[in-house]
């Protein structure tokens, strides 16, 4: 495959999407607003697409499932994202959330879905809906990596390699260095800086150089922006992996995620609290929804571990985390997030939406 120039990046996705008639109708407006900035190709689900992703056909199951057409005001979920929006791929994948928890909520039997008008000083939940009498207030939250920059890192290369033609030979895997996990605190803090210097630093050239030394010794390490990380060969032509060289512990890993999901939740609960009050909207229950949890597949593996063996520690925290929710929003709440599925290979299958379990 040759270099990609915009224009026939542009033709590929609508010809691909059209197959699609869901994501050709929601996602491709949105998508080619994308196509407006110059680092178009960070963006993984443009990258999907054109790579006739498998994935593309559980998008379109999801949107089918979500029936936004019969949903107030869902319609026009993607129209507000702005294709030189610097945050666009997180907004993305927040309207993507949306949807998700739309079409879980079809599924679950909530009726009467409306998705609610944003605005004011305060921000307002996603949707409402009612399951029998109750009328619930709901919120989506894409629930990110915990490591934004070496995912973009890997997007970026990825991007690049789509669009140059190149790495036909063999993939790239990037990983952090000793020093990237020693300024952990000062990348998070910085990041707009930081993914600036990565934009800055990971341009075709840099490819290029990066290409040719690989192909010349495989077994090569490159070290690039300000040897944070760490470059080497992949098994996959033309993709790239990104992956931490810092290790958590099994009960790290759970501490971690028990922490996120405490943050996550609380801020969610906070703002349909604020939305209650300045509203007076009699909702009866709550439910929070997390999307994008394939990021946390190892975090989450071993919280599920940890639960399911019982361990005080986890379940003690656990119970912290509902009495600190409790007492915020005064009403009873569900959380709900994504477990993956397994075949009987052990291979990650697809991911399915459920209640957490807030006591053994």
């Amino acid at each position: 495959m040759g270099p990609l120039s915009v224009e026939s990046a542009i033709q590929q996705t609508q010809a691909k999407l059209t197959k699609f008639p869901l994501l050709n109708r929601y996602l491709a407006p949105v998508l080619l607003r994308r196509f407006e900035s110059a680092d178009w190709n960070d963006n993984r689900l443009i990258r999907a697409i054109l790579r006739g992703s498998p994935r593309l056909d559980e998008y379109e199951a999801t949107f089918r499932n979500a029936e936004l057409t019969s949903v107030p005001g869902a319609t026009g979920i993607f129209d507000v994202i702005a294709g030189k929006d610097p945050d666009y791929d997180e907004k993305l994948f927040d309207a993507l959330a949306e949807v998700r928890l739309a079409a879980w909520a079809r599924i679950e039997g909530y009726r009467d879905i409306e998705k609610l008008n944003a605005g004011g000083e305060f921000r307002t939940p996603e949707f409402s809906m009612t399951i029998g009498q109750k009328t619930v207030l709901a919120e989506a939250k894409h629930f990110r990596g915990r490591d934004y920059f070496v995912n973009y890192v890997a997007d970026r290369l990825e991007g690049l390699a789509l669009t140059t033609g190149k790495l036909t030979d063999f993939g790239l895997q990037v990983w952090t260095s000793d020093k990237y996990s020693k300024m952990l605190t000062e990348l998070r803090s910085n990041r707009i800086v930081w993914l600036k210097k990565a934009r800055e630093e990971l341009t075709e050239p840099r490819l290029l150089s990066l290409e040719r030394t690989l192909k010349a010794d495989p077994d090569a390490e490159v070290q690039i922006i300000e040897g944070l990380f760490s470059v080497r060969r992949g098994p996959t032509p033309g993709r790239v992996f990104g992956g931490w060289t810092y290790r958590l512990s099994p009960r790290e890993a759970v501490e971690l995620c028990l922490l996120r999901i405490q943050e996550e939740l609380l801020a969610k609960l906070e703002q349909v609290r604020t939305f209650i009050e300045a509203s007076g909207y009699g909702a009866a229950h709550v439910i929070i929804f997390f999307s994008g949890v394939d990021e946390w597949e190892s975090e989450w593996s071993e919280l599920w571990k940890s639960l399911d063996s019982m361990e005080s520690w986890a379940w003690d925290r656990v119970a912290t985390i509902k009495a600190e929710g409790d007492k915020l929003i005064g009403l009873p709440f569900e959380l709900i997030v994504g477990r993956y599925k397994t075949l009987g290979t052990g291979k990650f299958d697809s991911v399915e939406y459920r209640a957490f379990h807030w006591q053994p």
